[in-house]
């Protein structure tokens, strides 16, 4: 019977353990010299931070070791200064505020509104509905401000109800069915009535509270802002825009 030939006996050897690890360590040590320097970037990275976080001072010009810890001992020495807390507007600035919010808010009603029986160019709107939410919503912030500063409140839970009455028949259809328009002219006397109270308190009011107060005057000019926008929403289509 014929030998037959071994399947295996052409295969290469696999090489040998020591050949193996020659060829290992060195993509071992070039890791190894990486891990080492990413670490120590890390350290200085960390100590650099650690030395800016103290305020006023200037970044670091030198990254040698004395000099980052040097830097760090000083950062643990002087402590952090705590932020300030923010500046609230006085008492009487906050309701004398509240009161020019509300001489705008009747003022558009007594003007411009309540006049016009609700209508924008012969055209009903809800114009009406849209500044009594701002009247009601304002007369009712200010109760508590009032009460706070030993102010007579009732006048503003009076506007409050006022808005009420208007909010209901301020609407587009209520508008559009020509049933209070005689009473849209009543309600300008009675808002007219309001206003000139509220003018009578800002007058009343403490000389400190006329003080100038920044952040009274942001507000304004922002609910001014706002106002102007939603004047223009409120205009029909095809209107020209102011220039």
């Amino acid at each position: 019977m014929p030998k037959l030939p071994n399947p295996i006996e052409n295969f290469p050897r696999p090489p040998r353990l020591s050949e193996i690890l020659k060829r290992i360590n060195p993509v071992k040590e070039v890791i190894e010299d990486a891990r080492a320097i990413i670490k120590s970037g890390r350290e200085e990275i960390s100590s650099i931070a650690s030395a800016l976080r103290v305020e006023g001072k200037p970044p670091l010009e030198s990254t040698s070791e004395e000099a980052t810890s040097n830097r760090v001992a000083e950062a643990a020495a002087e402590p952090t200064p705590l932020p300030k807390p923010p500046e609230i507007a006085l008492e009487a600035h906050s309701l004398d505020y509240q009161l020019d919010t509300l001489l705008d808010d009747l003022q558009h009603l007594e003007t411009e509104h309540l006049p016009a029986q609700g209508r924008l160019q012969g055209l009903p709107c809800d114009c009406i509905a849209k500044a009594a939410r701002d009247l009601r919503r304002h007369a009712r912030e200010t109760i508590p401000i009032a009460a706070r500063e030993s102010k007579e409140a009732t006048i503003f839970s009076e506007m409050a109800a006022e808005g009420d009455r208007l909010i209901e028949i301020g609407t587009v259809e209520a508008v559009r069915s020509g049933l209070y328009d005689a009473e849209y002219l009543k309600h300008a006397g009675t808002i007219s009535n309001y206003r000139k109270a509220v003018e009578r308190m800002r007058q009343e009011l403490s000389p400190k509270s006329q003080e100038p107060c920044p952040e009274c005057e942001t507000l304004k000019e922002l609910s001014r802002y706002m106002k102007y926008q939603r004047k223009q929403r409120e205009k029909p289509e095809g209107s020209k825009q102011p220039s």
